[in-house]
């Protein structure tokens, strides 16, 4: 391994190549032979190389949007069409619009119900289920024919 600390251009190149293939921080400071905290180190002491390593992990961020949504619909590939994929699409949804696409919603519940507000609100779903009961039964009894007794 390379002197933490210590990295010189080609070694800066290398680490910024593995991040836009998607690659963490360790994985760059193990291919660019040098410590994750020398990594760190220069991103806290250089403005210039932490905005490159952000930019290099957007990059990344955006082929896998980019490929998520190409799976989700089906959009054609340089070899022929590709089936939309709905777990692509599912995935994509949930990550991109959470608060609409989220497997499970918060709800906030502040307030109260009295006992006599949720008694009315009991009688009134019986006395509507009473009334769509007996329209039922009207429309389903046959009429009389003329001679029946």
């Amino acid at each position: 391994m390379a002197k933490a600390g210590k990295m010189n251009p080609q070694t800066i190149k290398t680490i910024l190549a593995v991040l836009r293939r998607g690659r963490d921080i360790t994985t760059a400071a193990r291919l660019a032979e040098v410590s994750r905290q020398s990594i760190y180190n220069l991103m806290d002491r250089s403005k210039r190389f932490r905005q490159a390593v952000e930019e290099a992990k957007a990059y990344a961020l955006d082929c896998v949007v980019g490929a998520i949504w190409d799976n989700a619909t089906g959009q054609p590939i340089p070899s022929g069409h590709r089936s939309p994929n709905i777990a692509a699409a599912i995935y994509w949804t949930k990550n991109r619009d959470p608060r609409n696409w989220c497997d499970k919603r918060e709800l906030d519940h502040s307030g109260e119900l009295t006992l006599a507000q949720l008694i009315a609100g009991v009688d009134k779903e019986i006395a509507e289920k009473d009334a769509e009961a007996s329209k039922r039964s009207k429309s389903e009894t046959p009429k009389k024919e003329e001679g029946d007794p």
